[in-house]
Formats: structure tokens, C-alpha cells, sequence
């Protein structure tokens, strides 16, 4: 079982980095780690931003309340897959 949460974990960040290479400002994502910070390594800004929660929202079925939208859920890659994660096993 642990084997199928760790193929959803991959195919959950393999998606998240999909859309942030269609939304974000950048769309070569080489160089950015699941770890990097998306603000800090402009990625995403404001207009990506919106862009990117509405994708995410889209793709995995979830709504991400205006209080959610902040560094702590989507400075990462990783901050954002733990943020669907919890939404989608919560559903």
C-alpha cells in the first residue's frame, strides 16, 4: 500500500510541476527543485498565481480557500503537492 502512496505522491508532483511549466513565468523548470522557492526564483507571481489555483482546482478536482494562498502552500513545489495531497485524501 505504502508503494501506491508513493506512486500518487510522484504522479501528484510530476502534475504540479506540469502546471507550473504552463502557468508559472518560466516555463523551463530544469533548474528548480521540488525544494526551491517558487516566489523567490520568480516562477510565480501575482498573475501566475491565480492562473496556477485554477489549474490546480481544475486537475484535482479540490477548492483552495483565500486563506490557504500563502508562502507556507505555494513556495515550493513540495509545499504545493503536500497542499493537494491533504485536500484530495480529505475528499
Amino acid at each position: 500500500m505504502s508503494g501506491e502512496r508513493s506512486a500518487t505522491a510522484v504522479e501528484t508532483t510530476e502534475t504540479v510541476r506540469s502546471i507550473l511549466a504552463e502557468v508559472g513565468t518560466r516555463p523551463d523548470l530544469s533548474g528548480v527543485t521540488n525544494t526551491d522557492s517558487l516566489l523567490s526564483s520568480s516562477v510565480v507571481d501575482s498573475v501566475a498565481m491565480v492562473n496556477l489555483v485554477t489549474a490546480l482546482e481544475s486537475r484535482f478536482g479540490i477548492m483552495i480557500d483565500d486563506s490557504e494562498l500563502t508562502p507556507e502552500h505555494f513556495d515550493s513545489v513540495e509545499a504545493i503537492v503536500r497542499l493537494v495531497s491533504g485536500k484530495t485524501r480529505a475528499s
